[in-house]
């Protein structure tokens, strides 16, 4: 269970990890570009944290994108509340979810606030197998840490 989530999120990451003009930046010098879209995302029952997961701005105007599997408990705990964290820190108020497919396990949420960073979203990439990719995310509360590998498949 926790290759297929970390296989998920690698997966989920890709959208922006990968754009024709950062393929042929350094590992830093992208991660530095993209981490400031990179988000944590807290559900809470009662005040205590339950889950955490990763997400990242695809939209300045206060959209993130992230996992279904993050927000799912929102649909199945009544006390359930969201929180979202930039990397700087600051916690931006969720709105609404804008859409949700459990089946590829995306969710986008509405957030309040305008004018954010947003990650650079690849036009034109179709994944190959044996790509190499790079993930920033906070898997497990650790926040905007990044790690390497392939993609061993491309599935469905």
């Amino acid at each position: 269970m926790r290759k297929r989530r970390l296989l998920i999120i690698c997966l989920f990451f890709i959208l922006f990890i990968f754009n024709t003009s950062i393929i042929n930046a350094s590992v830093p010098d992208t991660v530095l570009k993209q981490k400031d879209a990179v988000v944590t995302i807290i559900i809470y029952e009662n005040d205590k944290p339950l889950v955490y997961g990763s997400g990242f701005i695809i939209d300045s105007n206060g959209i993130v994108a992230t996992n279904y599997h993050v927000v799912s408990l929102l649909f199945e705990k009544q006390e359930a509340s969201i929180a979202i964290k930039m990397a700087n820190g600051e916690f931006i108020k969720a709105q609404k979810l804008l859409s949700i497919n459990e089946e590829k396990d995306i969710a986008l949420i509405q957030v309040e606030s305008k004018g954010l960073p947003s990650a650079r979203l690849a036009k034109d990439y179709k994944p190959k197998q044996g790509d190499e990719v790079f993930v920033i995310g906070s898997p497990y509360g650790l926040e905007t840490t990044v790690s390497n590998g392939i993609i061993s498949c491309i599935r469905g």
